[in-house]
């Protein structure tokens, strides 16, 4: 019994930092880049640092909240909140193809990785020209490393490989 409370108490020790009372807010927004609009999210926390942190998921039909069709996780949307609480702001999207970002007859087959890099060049450009934010960060998972490492090439402040090849 004296196990268990000690348990249970540990947990909840471990809990309570990680539930933020902080306000957020969260924008649903498009981007142009060049052929193509991408719809994506912004999350302003209450109390920002000036940072940003772009938030790219991985392959396949992996849409801005980390999830796929019959594979629900949220990871991804998880990651932005989780900044948000230590006052970075997030973008996260749907890439070229999925989710909101779908486009008219659009084949797989025509997607190539130059054309996700220049997505990911022209979201760090439109947030440059903003002006709103004094460093932006990538953050990539699985095959959104590598595009990230590719577009944010001497052109952001960081970047963070989540699973990365």
């Amino acid at each position: 019994m004296k196990m268990m409370k000690n348990s249970l108490l540990a947990c909840i020790i471990l809990i309570i930092p990680c539930l933020s009372t902080a306000q957020q807010v969260e924008k649903v927004m498009t981007i142009n880049c060049s052929d193509v609009i991408i719809h994506g999210s912004l999350i302003e926390p209450e109390m920002p640092t000036g940072k940003l942190l772009i938030i790219i998921s991985g392959s396949g039909p992996t849409d801005r909240d980390g999830n796929q069709k019959n594979m629900l996780n949220n990871s991804l949307k998880m990651l932005a909140d989780s900044v948000s609480s230590c006052g970075i702001s997030s973008f996260r999207f749907d890439k070229r193809g999925i989710g909101a970002s779908v486009v008219k007859n659009l084949k797989e087959e025509d997607i190539t990785f130059q054309l996700m890099v220049n997505d990911v060049i022209a979201i760090i450009e439109y947030f440059k020209e903003t002006k709103a934010y004094s460093q932006i960060y990538i953050a990539g998972h699985s095959e959104g490393s590598l595009v990230g490492m590719m577009a944010g090439i001497n052109r952001t402040d960081g970047f963070i490989s989540i699973a990365g090849a």
